[in-house]
Parts: C-alpha cells; sequence; structure tokens
C-alpha cells in the first residue's frame, strides 16, 4: 500500500519538474489581437507583432497612406509550413481608400514564428515575413 502511495505522489511531482518552454498567449490569441489593431488602423500596435527585420517596411506602407479605411480585418486560415517551426495565416483585409467607397480585398500569407530569448521563459509569436504591396 505505501508503495502504490509513494509511486502516485511521484507521478503528481513528476510533470512539476518537467521544464518546458512557456509560449505564453497562443497563436489564435496574438493573431487576432494583430487583426484587431489593423482592423483599428492601429498600425503602430500591428507592427509590434511583426520581426524588426520587416516591421519599418510594414509601417512605411501603412502609415503613409492616409486614404487607406479598413472595412475588416481577419485571419482566414491557418495551416503548417513543411518546416513545421512556421505557421502560414491567410489573413484578409478589406478596405477602400477616399475618395472611392469600393471595398477591395487584399491578402497576405503571414509566417508565423514562435521566437524564443536568451533567459526568457516565454516565447513570442511574430509575423516574420514583409507583407506584399496594398494595391
Amino acid at each position: 500500500m505505501r508503495f502504490i502511495v509513494t509511486f502516485l505522489a511521484a507521478l503528481l511531482l513528476l510533470p512539476a519538474c518537467a521544464g518546458t518552454l512557456d509560449t505564453g498567449p497562443g497563436l489564435p490569441v496574438i493573431s487576432n489581437q494583430f487583426s484587431e489593431a489593423m482592423r483599428w488602423q492601429d498600425y503602430i500596435g500591428a507592427g509590434n507583432f511583426l520581426g524588426s527585420d520587416v516591421r519599418s517596411e510594414f509601417l512605411n506602407q501603412f502609415q503613409q497612406d492616409e486614404d487607406l479605411r479598413v472595412v475588416e480585418s481577419r485571419i482566414v486560415s491557418v495551416g503548417l509550413k513543411s518546416d513545421a517551426d512556421i505557421v502560414v495565416a491567410d489573413y484578409e483585409l478589406e478596405y477602400y481608400r477616399l475618395p472611392s467607397m469600393r471595398v477591395k480585398k487584399w491578402h497576405w500569407a503571414q509566417e508565423w514564428q514562435l521566437q524564443s530569448q536568451k533567459g526568457l521563459k516565454t516565447g513570442v509569436w511574430l509575423i516574420t515575413n514583409s507583407p506584399p504591396p496594398l494595391p
């Protein structure tokens, strides 16, 4: 009986000893936050979800366009890339440019990658590829 109690106690404590990487909020939460920032035309906030090497290109494209009006912003689908450490999300933006009121759709195959930094236990999901030009 004592052996069974000791064995069960060891099983309960074993997961507490495992040091796994905490990925923080999952990709669905993070990508939704990006979409909401884009929906409200908070391009600086949305830029925080991009890697530092592509952030300036993103901000130059969107902040300079004063006539751009966002109607809808969403992730349409998500899939794994063959590398298996990159998640590809099909992002769709519905927008119009003043003075026109014609709504257009624009797609961006976003490559999200979990970035872990030395000394930190949490990882951060970031977009690692630049957006295509917005027509």
